[in-house]
């Protein structure tokens, strides 16, 4: 599904060297200026042939608590650096997570010469970004499960036989009797069978075509996030998340009507 074949800290779209930095002498309140602007909590400190080290708000907060009397004004960066782990652009993000979780940034070698710092949320958003489809499936899944458990109630393996028994002629095939055994597809059978869809009517209103059609699309982005096809386009994610909403509020319903 994602182009990249390892998750490491290099996959991190930020990782390309290019970070705000500052010398030693400046004063607190400029580095101040400069993190409210780009919104960061770090900045490098260097000149052009010494790197020194970090300068954060955990370290000008640090500073302030054993020294409360000292003003702002007129402080240097050179005062308040500090140190992170320095890790490589090639660690794979599952090792750095306890690092980062300790210390909530680390630095980074991208190259030669070029440091980088990637703090906790950068790998949130890169898991996030990872991880959102398969989320949103398993929801949109559980949710048709719960769906179809509440309005076939008992008489579950009539609901599957009605849908499902075509496909199950061999002598050695027998018809699933759980919704745990069904694939996504016959979920979308299952609801749409002309018997059954009396039962899901009320739920899902009266176009049962629209129904189906919604969960196909679902079940050919699912071939393609499970079987790691290709990368997922915005229109397939805005189809997975307006279908796990709309199956929300009919979750919602189908529970009211029991």
């Amino acid at each position: 599904m994602d182009d990249t074949l390892f998750h490491d800290i290099a996959s991190l779209p930020l990782i390309d060297g290019d970070q705000i930095l500052v010398s030693p002498s400046t004063f607190v309140t400029d580095a101040l200026k400069l993190m409210i602007e780009y919104k960061v909590q770090h900045i490098l400190v260097a000149d052009e042939s010494t790197f020194y080290g970090v300068f954060s708000l955990w370290s000008l907060a640090h500073h302030l608590t054993i020294a409360s009397k000292v003003k702002i004004e007129g402080l240097l960066v050179e005062e308040l650096i500090s140190s992170i782990p320095l890790v490589n652009a090639t660690d794979s993000l599952h090792s750095i997570t306890r690092l980062l979780l300790e210390h909530e940034a680390l630095l980074v070698q991208t190259r030669p010469g070029s440091r980088s710092v990637i703090k906790t949320s950068d790998v949130l958003l890169r898991y996030h970004t990872i991880a959102m489809p398969f989320i949103m499936l398993q929801e949109i899944e559980l949710a048709l499960r719960s769906i179809i458990s509440a309005r076939a109630t008992e008489d579950l393996p009539r609901f599957i036989s009605k849908a499902l028994a075509y496909k199950y002629t061999g002598p050695e095939k027998d018809i699933p009797a759980s919704l745990t055994e069904l694939t996504f597809d016959d979920y979308r059978a299952l609801i749409i069978q002309k018997e059954n869809w009396h039962s899901f009517e009320s739920v899902f209103g009266k176009n049962k075509d629209i129904v189906s059609s919604r969960l196909e699309q679902v079940r050919q982005i699912r071939n393609i996030v499970f079987h790691f096809r290709q990368k997922i386009s915005r229109g397939e994610q805005i189809t997975l998340e307006s279908t796990r909403n709309w199956l929300q509020g009919k979750v919602q319903r189908a529970i009211a009507k029991e």
